[in-house]
């Protein structure tokens, strides 16, 4: 069952949104840099810094763009697109 949002309510709700994405974005950032520095067995200062440093964005790219579809923290999972609609639902 939907009902609508007030101004301050949507505000919110796609503040704490915004808060979980870049959460899960560097969570997900880093969880690729771990990833990629335990794939070098001979040494940190060989590792291709460039590389890593441009999986990481795209890995924090992803992360937000599978977060659009809704994040379990803010308002049951709402998808990014019905809060900023003003409505609320699960």
């Amino acid at each position: 069952m939907e009902e609508k949002l007030e101004k301050t309510q949507k505000k919110d709700l796609i503040a704490a949104w915004v808060e979980a994405a870049a959460i899960r974005a560097a969570k997900t950032a880093a969880e690729v840099l771990i990833i990629l520095m335990g794939s070098n067995i001979i040494s940190i200062t060989d590792l291709d810094w460039l590389y890593i440093a441009g999986a990481m964005c795209w890995g924090a790219v992803l992360s937000i763009a599978f977060s659009v579809k809704g994040i379990p923290e803010v308002d049951n999972g709402a998808a990014l697109p019905k809060i900023g609609n003003g409505k609320r639902g699960e």
